[in-house]
C-alpha cells in the first residue's frame, strides 16, 4: 500500500505540475507553432511572421548643410523566430545623383503591427555614416577630407496595403552623430515574403489559349 500511495502521489504531482513532466517538449512545440503559423485570406495562405523589403525616396535636413537634401534608401527587414531586425542603407545630396552623405544602418524592430490593411513598424539601431563637409553655396564640399562617424538611427514606418504583401506608405527617420545629423521623411514601397501559396483545392486554373 505504501508503494501504491507513492505512485499515486507522483502521478498527482505530475498532473498538477506538467512543466516538470513534459513542459520542455510542450514549450518547444508552442514556440514553433507560434512563429510558423499562417493566416488565410480568400484562397491564399500568408505567413504571420514574415520578412519584407522597403525602399523609396524623400527629403531631409542636415545639421552640417543649410540646404534640404534629396534622400534615397533601401531596407531589408527580417525576423529570427518572433524578433524583427533591419539592415539598410541611405544616401543623400543636394540634387539627385550629387550625393554628399552615405549611411549604413542596422537595428532592432521592437514593435511591428501588421494587419490586412496596414503595416506599422518602429526601428532603432546604429548607423555608420561617411560624407563631405559643406563649405559654401551652392554645392562646394571638402571632397578631400571625408568624415567617418558612428551614430544612432531611428525610424517609424507606416504602410497602407494594396494587397496583403504589397503596399505603399511613408517613413519618418533620424540619424544622429557628431558630424552630421539628419532628419527627414520618405515615401516607401513595401514588398513582403508573406505569401505561401494557395489553399489546397483552391489553386487557380491555368488559362486556356
Amino acid at each position: 500500500m505504501k508503494f501504491l500511495r507513492k505512485i499515486i502521489i507522483v502521478l498527482f504531482l505530475a498532473l498538477c505540475c506538467p512543466e516538470f513532466s513534459f513542459g520542455q517538449d510542450t514549450a518547444v512545440y508552442k514556440q514553433q507553432e507560434n512563429f510558423k503559423r499562417e493566416i488565410i485570406i480568400g484562397d491564399k495562405r500568408f505567413r504571420v511572421y514574415n520578412n519584407w523589403f522597403s525602399g523609396g525616396g524623400g527629403v531631409a535636413g542636415h545639421t552640417a548643410n543649410p540646404y534640404m537634401q534629396v534622400v534615397l534608401a533601401v531596407n531589408i527587414n527580417f525576423h529570427i523566430k518572433r524578433q524583427y531586425f533591419r539592415l539598410g542603407g541611405m544616401m543623400s545630396g543636394q540634387d539627385f545623383g550629387l550625393w554628399n552623405n552615405y549611411q549604413l544602418h542596422g537595428g532592432w524592430i521592437p514593435y511591428r503591427k501588421e494587419t490586412e490593411k496596414y503595416n506599422l513598424a518602429f526601428v532603432g539601431g546604429i548607423a555608420y555614416s561617411t560624407g563631405y563637409k559643406f563649405i559654401r553655396a551652392p554645392d562646394v564640399y571638402d571632397n578631400n577630407h571625408p568624415y567617418l562617424e558612428w551614430g544612432g538611427y531611428a525610424e517609424v514606418q507606416y504602410i497602407r496595403k494594396i494587397y496583403f504583401d504589397v503596399g505603399i506608405g511613408g517613413a519618418f527617420f533620424v540619424n544622429v552623430n557628431a558630424k552630421n545629423s539628419i532628419i527627414g521623411i520618405r515615401a516607401d514601397i513595401f514588398l513582403s515574403s508573406a505569401f505561401k501559396g494557395y489553399v489546397k483545392g483552391r489553386e487557380p486554373k491555368p488559362k486556356q489559349f
